[in-house]
């Protein structure tokens, strides 16, 4: 796990893998899941759903950009689920957090037994 920080935009994204071995390695099982919580700017929305209940189209779409570029960092044949969390903890409004969330990807990775 990292805690990747540009100026006022904190990212928190953590790495993880199931010991279990599924299918045969033809493909790399891997779940990006990036989540800019409302609670990062400020705002409190009132209701489960509202709050932490389904992914927002925008937080899938930067979830697809962080799985892009470190799908083919995961070596060929690996046929462990592998999950990569990625929680907008403080966000500043200047500053995209897209970018910070694809290097702390790497990061996580980088220092995790992936």
């Amino acid at each position: 796990a990292v805690l990747v920080k540009e100026g006022d935009t904190v990212v928190y994204t953590t790495a993880c893998y199931d010991s279990a071995v599924v299918g045969d390695g033809s493909f790399a099982p891997l779940m990006v899941v990036y989540s800019e919580r409302m609670s990062a700017a400020g705002r409190t929305a009132s209701g489960f759903i509202k709050r932490d209940g389904r992914n927002k189209d925008p937080d899938v779409l930067v979830s697809r950009l962080v799985d892009r570029p470190i799908r083919p960092m995961i070596q060929a044949g690996w046929s462990h689920d592998t999950q990569v969390l990625a929680w907008v903890m403080s966000f500043s409004g200047e500053r995209s957090s897209d970018a910070l969330s694809i290097t702390a990807a790497g990061a996580a990775l980088a220092v995790s037994e992936i």
